[in-house]
């Protein structure tokens, strides 16, 4: 039997587990900030209502004419385009920057007892947004 240096079994878990969550990324579908609503807007921790009043919570009403179909204006002003959505929502229900635009496309973290465990949230998908991920939109 071969032995194998630690180093070599590390990285190749590293890369086990990093294509096993960039697979369970690609199998989920965006849900849309209603769902988020439910548990983020409770009378101590409301971020739903808060983001409302924000511009990313308005993104695409600043859009005129044309910007409104233009996939490249999508991509920045509405949440999850041109990806899979839940069968429960409409296109019109990702409209403006919201919480998955920059955590991920939430179906497969959305329960309350995933959220619970960050780790395993982490693992199913959700994004715990950086100044990269910001600059996707804001260069």
């Amino acid at each position: 039997m071969k032995k194998y240096h630690w180093l070599s079994v590390f990285a190749a878990l590293l890369i086990v587990t990093a294509a096993s969550s960039s697979l369970k990324a690609a199998e989920a579908k965006y849900l849309s900030a209603r769902f988020c609503r439910a548990c983020h807007s409770s009378a101590d921790n409301d971020r739903y209502h808060r983001w409302l009043q924000t511009k990313h919570a308005k993104a695409y009403e600043a859009l005129q004419g044309a910007e409104k179909k233009n996939p490249v204006c999508l991509h920045c002003h509405t949440t999850g385009n041109g990806e899979p959505i839940s069968d429960r929502i409409k296109r019109k229900d990702l409209r403006g920057v919201q919480c998955e635009a920059c955590h991920g496309a939430g179906s497969l973290y959305k329960s309350n007892k995933v959220m619970k465990n960050r780790a395993k949230a982490i693992e199913m998908g959700l994004i715990i947004p950086t100044r990269i991920t910001c600059l996707k939109c804001h260069r």
